[in-house]
């Protein structure tokens, strides 16, 4: 196989008289091809013969033929599809892109909660519910208010996503008096959904 490989060229079909004129013309390295062809007349595979420097097994080719320039593509959404499939990546993005909608939707809607603005010296003893809510948090509460002061807050309802540590706030609200307390860190939304609850509780027991 070898030396017909020398002899004819596919590309050219020129002819060559001698390994090393074959070497030396088509850039092939003489020691390698020797080294090769007689592993090929052995009867061993051609395959597992390695050079000198312990570079990795290579088969052994017609040394007429260019080798063939490996195309690595390297990053990109492309690249990751072609890895892993359209379908994962249609998930994916799909996914992001509901995710993202719904961040959204929640900033919007905790922007336009109502808070009444309580003067608490004109609230009546007496209790009284309020809620309010967006489209993935709902809030019900119950409102206890004792000689202007709120004493006790009840939590009838509260479709709160991840934010059950929001319900705590009720106790700065009780402590401070005011709805209007700091939310609780990691429960933003949740927190003022509460608030606004209790502030709709508050207005309800307004003296008119």
């Amino acid at each position: 196989m070898l030396e017909d490989c020398m002899h004819a060229s596919m590309s050219n079909k020129k002819t060559y008289d001698n390994i090393r004129e074959y070497c030396i013309t088509e850039g092939v390295d003489e020691q390698y091809f020797r080294s090769s062809m007689k592993n090929e007349k052995q009867g061993k595979d051609p395959a597992a013969f390695r050079d000198p420097l312990n570079q990795k097994v290579q088969a052994v080719k017609c040394a007429t033929s260019k080798p063939r320039k490996e195309v690595r593509h390297t990053g990109g959404i492309g690249n990751v599809m072609r890895k892993y499939g359209i379908k994962p990546m249609l998930i994916i993005i799909t996914a992001a892109f509901v995710l993202i909608s719904m961040s959204l939707k929640m900033e919007n809607d905790v922007k336009n909660l109502a808070f009444a603005e309580t003067d608490m010296s004109l609230i009546a003893d007496g209790v009284y519910q309020g809620k309010a809510e967006t489209t993935f948090v709902k809030a019900e509460v119950e409102t206890v208010i004792v000689g202007h002061r709120i004493v006790n807050i009840r939590i009838l309802k509260h479709d709160k996503g991840f934010g059950r540590r929001a319900e705590q706030i009720t106790n700065d609200m009780i402590l401070m008096n005011t709805f209007e307390v700091d939310v609780i860190s990691g429960a933003t939304a949740s927190s003022k959904v509460i608030k606004s609850a209790v502030s709709d509780a508050l207005a309800k027991g307004r003296v008119k």
